[in-house]
């Protein structure tokens, strides 16, 4: 029986950081597709996590109290580390709807149960075309290995992070890699549309009766389509570069919890 409530303790406690990471993280999203592969994570996560975890459960019964505390801590430690691997994803999905807004298919907008919010066209395709690099190449167990690293340097027995001012500093450098990120990826298509809305302005001064709105839209979906086509090949190792560079994943939740 005693090791029973030790393995039920230590599930208890190591679970939340998991599950608060899967619950953000944007490549499981939150349709029910996904869930078989969230379970899959969640088993896989107790046969690593709970050897390893289980001599070091507290012998004696915890307090509810102090379990909720450990309980409400993984949780956060685990959203973070999902907000911090999804980052990159969130980026590629807004220079989509940089894009969309900057063409005018903005009206195209959809709800996408993947997501569980609003998305258009061009955002969602460019969120799964960063899941599809994000699995081909591994992705997925530099994840799964960063997130069980997390437990190394701080243990879930340990009650409360050292959260100081300080800590601001990394959680606002997120919201700015965002959007330098979605900026970035989306600058040689933003361009490209504003050459053609120059060039169709010219081309409106010499023909006043020429209606250069009924066609900017057109012209913008066409071109910038077969564009898109030769810069995907750029853009995917660029967001890969990004993503999979030192100062992302565990080094970001390090910096926030240190």
């Amino acid at each position: 029986m005693a090791d029973l409530h030790n393995i039920f303790i230590t599930l208890f406690i190591l679970l939340p950081r998991v599950m608060g990471a899967l619950a953000v993280a944007p490549f499981f999203g939150s349709s029910s597709p996904a869930g078989s592969q969230r379970r899959a994570f969640l088993v896989a996560s107790i046969l690593v996590l709970v050897p390893v975890f289980l001599p070091s459960a507290p012998r004696d019964s915890l307090a509810p109290i102090f379990m909720g505390v450990l309980v409400l801590k993984e949780l956060i430690i685990g959203f973070l580390f999902g907000f911090a691997s999804g980052v990159g994803f969130w980026a590629m999905q807004a220079a989509g709807e940089y894009i969309d807004l900057q063409r005018g298919a903005t009206a195209g907008a959809f709800f996408n149960p993947f997501l569980g919010g609003m998305s258009s066209p061009m955002g969602d395709f460019m969120l799964r075309f960063s899941i599809m690099l994000f699995f081909s190449v591994g992705g997925f167990t530099i994840f799964f290995a960063a997130l069980l690293a997390s437990y190394e340097f701080y243990p879930p027995w340990q009650l409360i992070p050292p959260l100081k001012i300080a800590t601001a500093g990394p959680l606002l450098g997120l919201a700015g890699k965002l959007f330098e990120l979605s900026l970035l990826y989306a600058a040689p298509l933003l361009i490209l549309f504003l050459l053609i809305d120059l060039g169709l302005g010219f081309m409106s001064r010499f023909v006043p009766s020429l209606n250069v709105f009924f066609f900017s839209f057109p012209v913008k979906s066409v071109v910038g389509t077969f564009f898109l086509v030769v810069y995907l090949t750029f853009l995917g190792w660029a967001f890969l570069r990004n993503l999979f560079k030192s100062d992302t994943l565990l080094s970001w939740v390090r910096s926030i919890l240190s």
